[in-house]
């Protein structure tokens, strides 16, 4: 099997653990040092692997693979490897379910057939196999893939299951050839939070756990709590993944001077931008990603976010609100995620002043509203439906393959980010944005630098009205059945999903 651009930096452990060589375009969420490493009880690899997804052909989902007991996807010898595939190529894949429960593979973002998509009518029981086949038909951008039984999602990639997955094509080899160089240059970065507990990071969810989403206190970029990255001065592109099962992040990189350094935002969830963007901070809900590009020079920088962690409000305990919740507030508060050390001079890159050209969407022919409510039991709806968890092929939805207006209301005081399989959409604007999002909004329709281009996933922040426009052609006949749900991912487990059949 080939591997290609294995590169390497110095990652500083958790603490008391030795630092160890590994690479600059981690994989996503290998569960420690040593990521993109081979097997637990295997000699280590020397860096991450990088494997070309129309050669891989098996991916085995495993336990107790990584540091911490956490879980991983095995291929080529190595854990989690970063997929890296060119528009066009031919995918030929048998996944292997090694795990305790049934599961199955969702390649998040990319617009394949829904039997190769990972619903979860086509999970398989332990020790089964299911066979992809399909071609890569996405623009340049980084997506990545993920567990997607049902229930189960939310375990499974808490406990490690995920990696990225890296689309190429003619935009982004301009790039390339500018000067940026994957795992150099070019570095993907993902962020998860979770619970440790006697030197493991267990799933054991609480009823309010449940209902708000899985909020952790630890917090792990590619797996390894408080990393130091390596880069070179320079300019340096990083992707960002919101690999989190709930929680939301205010991303920035933060100067020796404790100032958040001008970036440009090059790209989110479905590739380029039409230019870049100038941003200090870009808001990340869970499956989200965005790429900007940072100067840096020689010194210490910090990777940084604000988040939020659900808590009832100050003067007494938790009671019920009027719509059954729990009061709940979102309380802010500032996490230093990675300390990026700049050690060795680079080069400085220019970025094309236009990156790609987005395709245009038709003028949409009729529209939807759905709103967010609790259907009891730490239940969540969709336009007062729930997933159908004794007839997993429930048509929820039906459409033709028009261009929609989607209208996501979100009444609720928990924030819901939506994701939609097989489809690509623009985000037209918001309505009653709260704190979450204050300052960020770029346009006069009240939109945020990453809803700019094509998207899978958008975030409905609480009180906050979102309208996208969805394109329900993605040029593949035949019917489909498609989901989408939330992708805080005990909402998800918990019945926030719906089937959507499209049909010819």
């Amino acid at each position: 099997m080939k591997r290609i651009g294995r590169r390497r930096l110095l990652i500083g452990a958790l603490a008391g653990t030795a630092a160890v060589l590994v690479g600059a375009a981690l994989t996503a969420l290998g569960g420690g040092p040593g990521m993109g490493a081979r097997p637990r009880g295997e000699a280590p690899s020397a860096g991450p692997t990088f494997l070309r997804l129309g050669e891989v052909g098996t991916l085995e989902a495993r336990e107790g693979v990584m540091p911490m007991g956490r879980w991983g996807y095995v291929a080529g010898g190595a854990v989690n490897p970063v997929l890296v595939a060119r528009r066009g190529d031919a995918v030929d894949l048998t996944f292997r379910n090694m795990l305790g429960a049934p599961s199955i593979v969702h390649w998040h973002g990319l617009e394949v057939d829904w039997r190769h998509d990972g619903h979860p009518s086509y999970q398989v029981a332990s020790g089964g196999t299911y066979r992809y086949s399909f071609t890569v038909r996405n623009r340049g951008g980084t997506y990545w893939y993920h567990p997607h039984p049902m229930p189960g999602t939310a375990e499974q990639a808490y406990m490690g299951l995920a990696g990225f997955l890296i689309v190429e094509d003619a935009d982004t080899d301009v790039l390339r050839d500018s000067g940026f160089e994957l795992g150099v240059n070019d570095v993907a970065l993902a962020i998860q939070d979770v619970r440790l507990s006697g030197g493991a990071a267990p799933y054991s969810p609480t009823m309010m756990d449940i209902m708000m989403g899985m909020h952790g206190w630890a917090f792990l970029v590619n797996g390894v709590q408080s990393p130091q990255i390596a880069l070179r001065a320079g300019t340096n592109r990083l992707r960002l993944l919101n690999a989190s099962n709930a929680r939301v992040y205010r991303a920035s990189v933060v100067g020796p001077d404790n100032r958040q350094l001008p970036m440009k935002l090059i790209a989110v969830d479905g590739g380029l931008l039409e230019r870049p963007i100038e941003v200090r901070e870009v808001l990340l809900g869970p499956g989200e990603r965005a790429e900007v590009v940072v100067e840096l020079g020689m010194g210490a920088y910090t990777l940084r976010a604000t988040t939020w962690d659900p808590a009832p409000p100050r003067g007494g305990p938790m009671g019920r609100g009027p719509m059954g919740m729990p009061h709940v507030a979102l309380t802010g508060r500032t996490v230093d995620l990675a300390t990026i050390v700049v050690g060795e001079r680079g080069e400085a890159v220019d970025v094309p002043a236009e990156l790609s050209a987005v395709p245009e969407t038709a003028p949409p022919s009729s529209g939807r509203r759905l709103s967010f409510f609790p259907a009891g039991h730490g239940r969540w709806s969709i336009g007062g439906m729930t997933w159908n968890y004794r007839d997993y092929l429930y048509r929820h939805m039906s459409a033709s393959r028009d261009v929609e207006v989607w209208t996501l209301h979100n009444p609720s005081p928990i924030p819901h980010p939506m994701h939609i399989h097989g489809y690509q959409f623009r985000v037209l604007r918001r309505v009653g944005t709260p704190e979450m999002g204050w300052g960020l909004a770029v346009d006069g329709a009240g939109r945020l630098a990453t809803d700019l281009g094509l998207k899978d996933t958008v975030l409905v922040m609480p009180g906050e009205t979102v309208e996208i426009l969805v394109d329900l052609d993605n040029g593949l006949r035949g019917q489909q059945v498609y989901l989408f749900h939330c992708h805080n991912l005990e909402h998800e487990d918990h019945g926030m999903m719906v089937n959507l059949y499209v049909e010819d």
